[in-house]
């Protein structure tokens, strides 16, 4: 940029008259010169035609004065910041020295004068004897300068800093795709673990039947444990396969209508009669009828998913005889779901990792309950896919709610 301006300015110096600048006597005199008139007008058009220039102007020394001084410059005579012919400018005396003594043009440093901070070129103004007779100057704001810095700076900035957030997230990426391999292995080997365990039993059981190798009245037992293996090996192979289908969603989007809430909370817990009844569980929908019209966008199946999967691990961890509560309701601008059982409450520090999949709570395992951990963490990932919460409250006092919370808004992000 300082290459670039000192250029200009010795080109511009190169198209003045020195004919007319020799005419000028330095003094007030000059103003009623047609020359200086001239002159006056050509730098006006110059600075015109130059934005970025704010001051053009010409200075010169003689040997009858001790400081340099004003010729001519680019302001208007009604402008604040005219110099008048003859004007002395004692912050240029050096300056103006050395080039009359070089005859070569230079950029200053940044400096400071009575009419501010500025960048200046001067070129030399010679006769055809080569003298040098006056110094041409153009001054550009201090301020221009140094954003033009900064504008040229943030350029490679901003491409070293796109380059180097790619690279990170490249990495961030790749390690996140190494965990969650490693976790799906994980996850692949405990539900194989989880499956062949109880396969094994109910081939056990069923040979010993065949083989009539227990007594009779003790076969029910056997078939009874052979029954509930089945159940809990359906439960680890629906786990697995809505794994599946929720990895697929971040390849799609979700195929969301407008629906009635309540008669899908209804059907989830009309398919789960069988089951509420076989652990002595009932489930008591505890909605208002007014809030029966209570309507959202939901992806259907995988909303009934969630329902059946809550209601499953409430009555699972309720105590025995005691009922299991939903509710549909509306909340804010939109509608929540709260599901509760009166069992043993969460400790803390299970509600901090009980969403992370592949974590079971000790009462969990203590109980002999079965599951593989994932159930909570698809119910998660399905909902905050909706736009919507997920939350959990429990203590001793209160027993344990899973809330749904969903605003119209959400829905609406969602899609």
């Amino acid at each position: 940029m300082k290459n670039t301006l000192l250029q200009r300015s010795d080109s511009l110096a190169e198209l003045l008259d020195t004919d007319q600048i020799q005419s000028l006597s330095g003094t007030e005199t000059d103003i009623n010169s047609p020359r200086y008139q001239e002159l006056k007008q050509h730098f006006q058009n110059l600075r015109e035609l130059n934005p970025d220039i704010r001051f053009a102007y010409l200075l010169g020394q003689s040997s009858e004065r001790p400081d340099s001084y004003f010729l001519l410059d680019s302001e208007p005579i009604s402008s604040e910041d005219y110099s008048y012919p003859g004007q002395p400018y004692p912050e240029g005396n050096q300056d103006v020295a050395n080039l009359y003594t070089s005859g070569e043009g230079e950029i200053l440093p940044i400096t400071k004068d009575r009419w501010g901070y500025w960048l200046s070129a001067f070129s030399p103004i010679k006769n055809t004897q080569g003298t040098v007779i006056a110094v041409f100057g153009v001054d550009i704001a201090a301020s221009t300068y140094y954003s033009r810095i900064l504008l040229t700076s943030l350029v490679p900035l901003l491409l070293t800093a796109l380059v180097v957030g790619l690279l990170l997230w490249l990495r961030r990426r790749a390690i996140y795709q190494q965990q969650y391999l490693t976790e799906k292995a994980f996850f692949l080997s405990f539900a194989s673990h989880e499956i062949r365990s109880p396969l094994t039993s109910v081939s056990w059981a069923i040979q010993a039947i065949m083989n009539k190798s227990i007594p009779p009245e003790r076969s029910s037992i056997f078939l009874e444990r052979a029954n509930q293996s089945i159940h809990n090996i359906l439960s680890t192979v629906e786990d697995v396969l809505s794994l599946q289908r929720t990895e697929g969603l971040a390849m799609k989007n979700l195929n969301l209508s407008s629906e009635a809430i309540h008669p899908l909370l209804k059907f989830s817990i009309e398919g789960l009669s069988l089951t509420s009844t076989e652990k002595e569980c009932a489930i008591i929908d505890d909605t208002d009828p007014n809030d029966y019209s209570l309507t959202g966008q939901v992806d259907v199946p995988l909303f009934k998913r969630v329902l059946s999967n809550l209601l499953v691990n409430a009555m699972k961890y309720s105590p025995k005889g005691a009922p299991v509560t939903v509710k549909l309701y509306p909340s804010g601008s939109g509608w929540s779901i709260a599901v509760h059982n009166g069992g043993d409450p969460i400790s803390a520090s299970d509600q901090a990792k009980i969403f992370e999949g592949f974590y079971r709570t000790d009462s969990a395992e203590k109980g002999n309950q079965h599951g593989s951990g994932l159930g909570l963490m698809l119910c998660l990932d399905i909902i905050q896919r909706h736009g919507g919460k997920l939350e959990l409250e429990s203590s001793p006092e209160a027993g344990t709610t899973f809330r749904i919370n969903m605003s119209h808004q959400d829905s609406q992000k969602a899609l």
